[in-house]
């Protein structure tokens, strides 16, 4: 497939129809975040969307290159997913208050991989915006 980017798109329309919790917690340190699951699948999906516009900006430009683009979109479609799933079996434990051992098997260390596949997530976009910014200005080149 030499469009990767097509991957985002297919994402973008598939997210918000998936994972439909009624919301999620992020547990950081002693406070709890809890989050629509709504409104985060639509801003992953704009988030996508943005992304696959500015691939178009560089294919446009004859600026990319390819093995960037297929990193970019697999640590980005991965990090989601990790982010997704891990959210989901976090606050499938919490719910299922009738078994204690499940309930303290949420406050193990995988309570935070939704976390750090946050901190991920915006690490691999900050990347992604440097790259485009340096592929898209012109520099003169002597």
């Amino acid at each position: 497939m030499k469009m990767p980017e097509g991957l985002l798109v297919i994402a973008a329309i598939l997210l918000p129809f998936t994972f439909r919790l009624s919301s999620f917690d992020i547990h950081i340190s002693d406070t709890y975040y809890v989050v629509s699951s709504t409104i985060s699948n639509i801003t992953f999906s704009l988030i996508l969307i943005v992304q696959f516009v500015l691939h178009l900006v560089l294919r446009k430009r004859n600026r990319r290159i390819v093995s960037a683009a297929w990193i970019h979109v697999s640590l980005t479609l991965f990090t989601i997913a990790v982010f997704l799933y891990f959210s989901y079996l976090n606050n499938a434990a919490i719910q299922d208050t009738d078994n204690f051992s499940r309930i303290e098997s949420f406050f193990q260390p995988h309570a935070y991989v939704p976390i750090w596949s946050l901190v991920i997530f915006a690490l691999v976009q900050v990347l992604f915006i440097i790259y485009f910014v340096i592929r898209i200005i012109p520099f003169d080149r002597r």
